[in-house]
């Protein structure tokens, strides 16, 4: 979970990939916080598109209600968070906050 936070809080997208390619769990929890909750609250919007790809499932009305906080800085962090928010109310996650 580190190393994985380390990539993304520093944009490192290589390392990701990385643990990606070497079985990372994309799921585990650490402290109450995933990788995809911990790519929310930095608003790193694609990544968290991109571990759901991956079959990410853990708590994701959690994970809603996260990105529904998370602060964009941009028009494209804007779209990105609202492409995401219409991904999990697809499969019926909406905002609880």
């Amino acid at each position: 979970m580190r190393a994985f936070a380390f990539g993304i809080e520093h944009e490192d997208m290589q390392n990701y990939q990385t643990l990606l390619k070497a079985g990372a769990d994309i799921n585990q929890e650490q402290e109450g916080r995933t990788i995809a909750t911990f790519a929310a609250a930095l608003a790193r919007f694609e990544v968290v598109q991109d571990i759901l790809d991956r079959g990410y499932d853990n708590n994701l009305q959690h994970l809603t209600d996260i990105v529904e906080l998370g602060q964009v800085y941009s028009s494209e962090q804007a779209e990105a968070k609202a492409r995401l928010l219409k991904r999990l109310s697809n499969r019926g996650f909406w905002p609880d906050v």
